[in-house]
Formats: C-alpha cells, sequence, structure tokens
C-alpha cells in the first residue's frame, strides 16, 4: 500500500475512533458532535500543525464528517 493510502486509513481510523467514542457520551447528538469536532481541530493540529490543520478544516466539513460516521456506528451496532 503506497504512503499515502496508509496516510488516508490512518486518518479514517482516527476519525471514526473519535466518533465512536462521542457516541459513548452523554447528553444529545449537538453536543456529541461539538465534542469530535473539537477532538478532531485539536488532534490535528496537534498533528500537522495550525495552517494544514486549518486546510483540512475548509476542505472537509467536520460536522457532516461526524453525521455520515455516527449514521455508519449507529448501523453496524445498533
Amino acid at each position: 500500500m503506497g504512503a499515502h493510502l496508509t496516510e488516508m486509513a490512518e486518518h479514517l481510523e482516527l476519525t471514526s475512533g473519535l466518533v465512536r467514542i462521542s457516541l459513548e457520551k452523554p447528553g444529545n447528538d449537538e453536543t456529541r458532535e461539538q465534542w469530535f469536532i473539537d477532538e478532531l481541530r485539536h488532534e490535528l493540529r496537534r498533528r500537522v500543525g495550525e495552517s494544514l490543520a486549518q486546510a483540512y478544516e475548509v476542505a472537509g466539513r467536520f460536522d457532516l464528517n461526524w453525521r455520515g460516521l455516527a449514521r455508519y456506528w449507529r448501523k453496524r451496532n445498533p
């Protein structure tokens, strides 16, 4: 597997893992989604720095990532 595919798989694992954790948190989906967004922002800044993290956020809406992955995990683990 190429380096870029390995990196993409790692990012997907990180993102999907954060969504799984968020679904176990108390509260409603709005608070879980916001927790996920905050955690993802923090993790991206830690891994790639401020400039690149901002580019990621502009390119991909974190709220839609949470919604799609939350739907996936809920269907997989009802």
